[in-house]
């Protein structure tokens, strides 16, 4: 009798123990939050922006940076993603880099077992650098040189592009995967300079004429941006 005793304690102090240990696995499923965060934004690929975006969250704050390479696509309505100029041509027919930082304060967060939901607010900084050298086109508007009249320009323009922006944002994670939507409003600053070395009336190298033509523009103004991401935590 006292053997059996000591059997069914023993019993129900080990079903016991198994039942502690799955409730603290449980409690750190439920507590865990990835730390660091790798992304790419699926919807710039497309639109002239080839990145990658990395986020270490050790606590409230995370801190984010973004950056890449800009390449040529020769479309006019990327400046919607790049925000940059639209007075003086395309910078669909340009091509650089891009850095842009990201301080992110979370504020709420819902858990469950499986997933995670993070809200925040967001200081953005943007810094883009782009640049076309000569081409068969003019992605300036110029008054002097017009399409009909040149088809081949000696030219070099550079972009200089900085954003600062107030966002909201939401973090969706689930196991290892999230999903990040964010935006707010903001303010722009462009610095556009071309220089013209010469034009012809033909494509192609050869004779040109010499036109030296230096141009400025100079703008500043509120904005607003928007930005979803995809990608891996851990």
């Amino acid at each position: 009798m006292k053997n059996l005793r000591n059997l069914i304690l023993s019993i129900l102090f080990a079903l016991g123990s198994i039942s502690s240990q799955g409730q603290g696995r449980d409690s750190l499923s439920l507590q865990r939050v990835p730390k660091h965060f790798l992304s790419v934004n699926p919807l710039t690929l497309s639109w002239q922006q080839a990145g990658v975006t990395y986020e270490f969250k050790p606590g409230w704050f995370g801190l984010a940076v973004s950056t890449g390479y800009m390449y040529a696509n020769n479309w006019n309505p990327s400046y919607f993603f790049v925000n940059g100029p639209v007075e003086h041509g395309s910078l669909g027919y340009y091509s650089g880099v891009y850095v842009i930082p990201q301080l992110n304060f979370y504020f709420a967060t819902i858990k469950s077992r499986e997933h995670a939901v993070m809200f925040y607010a967001a200081l953005r900084g943007v810094y883009r650098f782009m640049t076309v050298g000569s081409k068969n086109y003019i992605p300036w508007d110029c008054q002097f040189l017009t399409d009909e009249e040149v088809t081949y320009l000696k030219m070099d323009d550079k972009v200089n592009i900085r954003a600062a922006y107030v966002n909201i944002g939401m973090k969706f994670v689930h196991d290892h995967f999230f999903m990040d939507v964010n935006g707010g409003y903001g303010i722009l600053d462009v610095h556009h300079v071309m220089t013209v070395y010469g034009y012809s009336t033909h494509p192609g190298p050869g004779g040109l004429y010499p036109v030296p033509l230096h141009d400025t523009y100079y703008d500043w103004h509120m904005a607003v941006n928007v930005n979803f991401n995809l990608g891996f935590a851990f």
